[in-house]
C-alpha cells in the first residue's frame, strides 16, 4: 500500500494517475488523503470527479482554506468562475498567502460575464 511519502514523490514527479490508483485502492480515506486524492484528479483535468471527491468534506472544511482552494480549482476547470471565486477569496480569507491563490482568483473574475476568458495553465501544485 502507498504511503503519504510516495504520494508525495508522485506529485513531485507529476504521476498524477499512479496517485489516484494508488489511493483508489485504499479501504478508507481520510480528509489528508481525499485532499491529495482530488489534487491529482485536478491535476488529470477530471475537475468533476475531484470536486464530487471534496464535497463529503465541505461541512468539516467550513474554515479550511487548502479546502477551499482545491475546490475553486476544480470549479474554475469546470467554468464556474463565480464560485470558484468566492472559494478563493475564502481561502485567502483563511490566511491562504500563496501567489497561485491569489492568481487563480484574478483568472477566476476574467471569466466572469462581461471579461476576458483566460485558458487556465500550470498544475495545481497544493
Amino acid at each position: 500500500m502507498a504511503t503519504l511519502d510516495d504520494l508525495r514523490r508522485w506529485h513531485d514527479e507529476e504521476d498524477h494517475e499512479r496517485i489516484v490508483v494508488a489511493i483508489e485502492a485504499m479501504p478508507e480515506r481520510d480528509a489528508t488523503l481525499v485532499g491529495l486524492y482530488a489534487r491529482a484528479l485536478n491535476n488529470l483535468g477530471r475537475y468533476a470527479d475531484a470536486l464530487r471527491a471534496l464535497e463529503p468534506l465541505a461541512a468539516q472544511s467550513t474554515d479550511d482554506a487548502l479546502w477551499h482552494f482545491r475546490v475553486g480549482y476544480s470549479l474554475l476547470g469546470l467554468g464556474r468562475a463565480a464560485e470558484a471565486a468566492r472559494h478563493f477569496e475564502r481561502a485567502i480569507a483563511l490566511g491562504d498567502d500563496d501567489e497561485d491563490t491569489r492568481e487563480l482568483l484574478r483568472m477566476a473574475k476574467q471569466r466572469l460575464p462581461g471579461e476576458g476568458n483566460p485558458s487556465a495553465n500550470g498544475r495545481n501544485r497544493r
